[in-house]
C-alpha cells in the first residue's frame, strides 16, 4: 500500500462546503438526505417531511431506479429528497444540491443492521438467519456491503464495489473530499441533540426540534449483547467507517465549541509497512493554524511530545504536523485492538480512538 494513500486530509469544518473550489453548499440549495440504514433515518425522515411536504420533498427509496420521464419532472420540482441512496445522485438526475446525512457508531450499525433482517420478513437475509445465520457468519461468508464500510461506501459513492488491498483507504479519501466540497451536515446519532441544534441553525428549523424523537432505532447500545470476539470482527470489516465516523465527530465537536480544533488524526499501523521500523507508529493530521496540541497522553500515563504548528508554512491555512513514537507501549495503552490518544488543547481536552 502506497504511503499516498493513507489519509492527510486538511479538515475543514465539516459544514457549509468551507473549501469547496466550484460549490458551496447552501441551505437555498435542494437537498440530498442520504439515508444510511439504521441510522435513525426514519425519524428525521418525518421532521423533513414537515418542512418540506410533497410535491416539495420526494421520498427515493422504491423509485430510486424509476426511468418513468414523468418522475424526472416530479424531481425537477422537489426542494429535497429522501432515501437510500448513494452521493453522486444528483450527477444521475442532473439537479446540483447540498448533501446532509447522520454517521452511527459502525458496530452499533451493524450489529442493528442484523437484528433488522433477522426481526422483519421479506428482508434479504431473514430466511437465512431463521434457518440459524449467525451475525459472524454473515459477516465472514456473505460480500454484504451493509456489514463492512457501508458509510463510507455511501458517502464515497463506490456502492458496493469491493475494497482493493492496494487502495483500501481511497474510498474514505474520497468519502471525506466529498464531505468537504458537497455536504452541508453530517451528524451523528450519539450526538444527537447537538447535531439537530446545529443542523436547525443551518436549516431555518425551529428550536423546538432539538431534540429528534427516536422512532425506529433501540438507544441502548447492542454491542453490549455481542461477545468481544464478534465485536473485534466487526471493527476489523468496518475500519474505514470508524476512521470516517472519529473525523465527523471532532468536526462536530469543532462546530459546537470554539475551543475544540478541526483536526483529522491517522495513525499508521507499522504492520502495514514492512519496509517500515517495525516498532515505530506515525502519527500524522491536520489542525487549524492557530491551534497546537499541547500534550498527547496514551492511556497508561505515557505522555508523547507536543504537536505544533509548522511556522515555515503561513500562506495556507492548515498545518501538517507530524511525530513518531515508539510501539513499545505498557499493555493497556492498546485495548481490544483500540489506540487511544488523550489530546490536550490550550482550552481543550479529548480524546481519539483508532482501531489498529
Amino acid at each position: 500500500m502506497k504511503q499516498d494513500n493513507l489519509i492527510l486530509l486538511n479538515s475543514r469544518p465539516l459544514a457549509k462546503g468551507a473549501g469547496a473550489k466550484n460549490h458551496i453548499p447552501s441551505k437555498d440549495d435542494p437537498l440530498f438526505f442520504l439515508h444510511i440504514p439504521k441510522t435513525a433515518g426514519t425519524s428525521l425522515r418525518k421532521l423533513v417531511d414537515h418542512y418540506y411536504p410533497y410535491p416539495q420533498g420526494v421520498h427515493l427509496y422504491e423509485r430510486i431506479n424509476d426511468a418513468d420521464p414523468a418522475f424526472y419532472e416530479e424531481l425537477k420540482k422537489a426542494r429535497s429528497f429522501y432515501g437510500h441512496f448513494a452521493y453522486g445522485l444528483h450527477n444521475r438526475i442532473s439537479i446540483k444540491g447540498s448533501y446532509i446525512t447522520f454517521l452511527r457508531e459502525p458496530s452499533e450499525r451493524v450489529i442493528s443492521y442484523y437484528n433488522h433482517q433477522a426481526r422483519i420478513p421479506g428482508t434479504a437475509h431473514h430466511a437465512k438467519i431463521t434457518d440459524g445465520l449467525s451475525l459472524v457468519e454473515l459477516l465472514n461468508n456473505y460480500q454484504e456491503p451493509q456489514m463492512s464500510n457501508h458509510m463510507v461506501r455511501l458517502i464515497s459513492g463506490m456502492g458496493v464495489e469491493k475494497l482493493k488491498d492496494e487502495d483500501y483507504f481511497e474510498p474514505l479519501n474520497r468519502a471525506i473530499k466529498n464531505i468537504e466540497k458537497d455536504f452541508l451536515f453530517v451528524g451523528l446519532i450519539e450526538e444527537l441533540s447537538d447535531s439537530m441544534k446545529v443542523l436547525s441553525e443551518f436549516l431555518g428549523w425551529s428550536k423546538r426540534h432539538h431534540n429528534l424523537p427516536i422512532t425506529n432505532v433501540n438507544p441502548s447500545p447492542k454491542s453490549r449483547l455481542v461477545d468481544d470476539e464478534t465485536l473485534k470482527l466487526i471493527r476489523s470489516y468496518n475500519r474505514l467507517d470508524y476512521l470516517l465516523y472519529e473525523y465527523v465527530r471532532w468536526q462536530l465537536k469543532a462546530l459546537i465549541n470554539p475551543d475544540v480544533p478541526s483536526l483529522r488524526l491517522h495513525i499508521i499501523n507499522p504492520k502495514h509497512h514492512p519496509k517500515k521500523a517495525k516498532d515505530t507508529f506515525r502519527l500524522r493530521g491536520w489542525l487549524l493554524a492557530d491551534q497546537a496540541i499541547q500534550a498527547i497522553k496514551l492511556k497508561d500515563g505515557t505522555e508523547l511530545p507536543p504537536m505544533k504548528n509548522d511556522a515555515s508554512r503561513k500562506a495556507v491555512a492548515n498545518y501538517p504536523f507530524v511525530k513518531s513514537f515508539s510501539t513499545l507501549l505498557a499493555a493497556d495503552s492498546i485495548q481490544d485492538n483500540q489506540l487511544s490518544l488523550e489530546l490536550h488543547f490550550e482550552n481543550f481536552q479529548g480524546d481519539y480512538h483508532y482501531y489498529l
